[in-house]
């Protein structure tokens, strides 16, 4: 009895630890983007925008995949004009928490709308940016827009994909909700604040806090197949009025993932992927990697940074 009380306890042993190497996670839902102004305003400037990014220390375990990536967007817009302006300005999210906006260094008040405008143009920009820039890393993404293409009525596989760019931006554009391409998404906020922009240059600072999009074919990080990635739309900063001196600025921060051991505890440097090259720099004692960029423009409508660990690990 004690015998076959041992082989049911070793058989549950060994189903809990495969189905935890081949179960799938896919979280696709969570970005932000640029503010834009509600109205034209032909003096005001967009001089400088630095984006932030600091990933939190990620473990081999489930919990991680709920940490938040923290961001700090500061732009500096130029009014060129003798008196103030007041402009209705807003920064596009979707799952975007804790959001502080700081106009020279004074917060302002905000609050959430709803824009069906905003939300076409931009499942049609993240459609066209996934599918020209990198179309089989957002398979997943691709086979929902067929499923929704076909009535719902095929079955979601790689292997039925077969529209071409403009009936996939048409498909997406067309959803009656979100939730049919991005499962589990929450709801695509537009965050509108007034700034009252002074004579010269201002300060605008925007700080919250991130999800993570998730994929890969493991319930924990440490496995075989494990991606992140965040995804910020550059493309709402093109409706400003740019100044001939402007410069964009990309930092990335991103710590070793953490690998947790019965004796002892390893770190693993993760490799990036993106559209936009990235210059590094690694500081060994602390185990961190900052990625960092710069331009003289927005050089893509969508700026995505892909982590993950590398195949050798």
């Amino acid at each position: 009895m004690k015998r076959i009380i041992f082989y049911f306890i070793m058989l549950f042993i060994v189903w809990g630890y495969a189905f935890a190497n081949v179960s799938r996670i896919y979280k696709d839902h969570f970005f932000s983007g640029n503010i834009k102004p509600v109205e034209t305003a032909t003096q005001l400037k967009l001089y400088r925008e630095d984006i932030k990014v600091v990933f939190p220390v990620m473990e081999s375990d489930n919990s991680s995949l709920e940490k938040k990536i923290d961001m700090y967007v500061s732009y500096i817009i130029e009014n060129r004009s003798n008196s103030a302006i007041e402009i209705p300005l807003q920064f596009l999210g979707v799952d975007v928490y804790d959001p502080i906006i700081l106009l020279n260094e004074k917060q302002l008040s905000c609050g959430t709308i709803k824009d069906r405008e905003t939300e076409v143009e931009f499942l049609g920009r993240i459609t066209e940016h996934r599918y020209q820039w990198n179309k089989p890393q957002y398979e997943q993404y691709f086979m929902y827009l067929d499923y929704v293409n076909s009535g719902k009525k095929t079955t979601r596989s790689a292997s039925l994909i077969h529209m071409t760019l403009p009936e996939f931006i048409k498909t997406a554009q067309g959803v009656e909700s979100f939730s049919d391409i991005f499962p589990g998404i929450g709801r695509f906020n537009i965050v509108h604040f007034n700034a009252g922009l002074l004579p010269g240059k201002n300060n605008l600072t925007i700080k919250y806090r991130q999800g993570m999009n998730v994929d890969g074919r493991t319930s924990y990080i440490g496995g075989p197949v494990f991606r992140c990635r965040f995804e910020y739309l550059l493309y709402p900063a093109l409706t400003w009025e740019m100044h001939p001196d402007f410069e964009l600025f990309i930092s990335i921060t991103l710590p070793d993932f953490l690998k947790k051991g019965l004796l002892w505890d390893s770190r693993i440097t993760p490799v990036y992927e993106s559209n936009m090259i990235f210059q590094k720099t690694y500081k060994p004692e602390s185990r961190i990697t900052t990625y960092y960029t710069q331009s003289r423009g927005f050089p893509a409508p969508v700026l995505t940074f892909i982590i993950q660990k590398d195949s050798k690990d």
